[in-house]
């Protein structure tokens, strides 16, 4: 086998045909849930970072921003928008993001950051069906929440009160539990405020951000459970 794994025209290999060794077969699963793990995590930083920082002033992402911030004051305009309208600024970005991924990347790595990539397209899509009424959702998408395949209502409704400092994930939301445990966005936040001096908007909520900034400067006065 070569330094990746493949095997030439060989008794091993009938008619010459490429197949993957028994290892990388082995290895699927974890190359898969690496890649939905990191796109779990991705989009809770950056749902949690155009929450709190930039406008729409801001380069590359100021549209982002703008989105999300304008989004808590008016959340339920996401169900009126089909599905390509929701997620096509997005997959533009993570297309070519992809396409360097299988050129740059060794296999399993490439798969992994693709399905990272595309999860960002996914995520925004579950993030609308996580809007919109039970009784308006296809049946598909309500049995893929239910089982916690896809963000829930339940789960995201718990973003979407003041002062708006936890639960980011909006792919299926399996990692909240433990990045709001740890309080994971706080210690971004001071480091960030430590940095440059730039309070998130968080912080300054009238209900419930001055908590949130003593948890995350010094652990005290600790905001009211999420």
């Amino acid at each position: 086998p070569d330094s990746h794994g493949r095997r030439g025209h060989d008794a091993d290999c009938p008619g010459g045909t490429w197949q993957p060794s028994p290892r990388r077969r082995r290895d699927r699963p974890l190359i898969l849930d690496t890649g939905v793990v990191g796109a779990e995590l991705f989009s809770g930083a950056f749902h949690w970072a155009t929450d709190n920082y930039g406008s729409l002033r801001t380069p590359l992402v100021g549209a982002a921003c703008a989105a999300f911030q304008g989004h808590h004051l008016q959340p339920w305009t996401i169900t009126h928008r089909r599905a390509c309208n929701n997620v096509h600024k997005i997959a533009r970005a993570a297309a070519p993001l992809c396409v360097a991924a299988g050129a740059l990347l060794p296999p399993p790595a490439a798969v992994a950051a693709c399905v990272a990539l595309f999860g960002q397209v996914v995520a925004q899509e579950a993030h609308r069906w996580a809007h919109v009424p039970r009784s308006a959702r296809p049946r598909h998408v309500s049995w893929l929440q239910d089982r916690g395949l896809l963000l829930s209502a339940a789960e995201h409704g718990r973003h979407h009160k003041s002062p708006y400092a936890a639960h980011y994930c909006i792919l299926t939301g399996f990692m909240n539990p433990l990045l709001d445990r740890t309080h994971a966005f706080r210690g971004l936040e001071k480091l960030v405020f430590r940095w440059n001096g730039v309070e998130p908007n968080c912080w300054r909520d009238p209900v419930g951000g001055a908590a949130i900034r003593a948890r995350a400067l010094n652990g005290a006065g600790a905001a009211r459970q999420l």
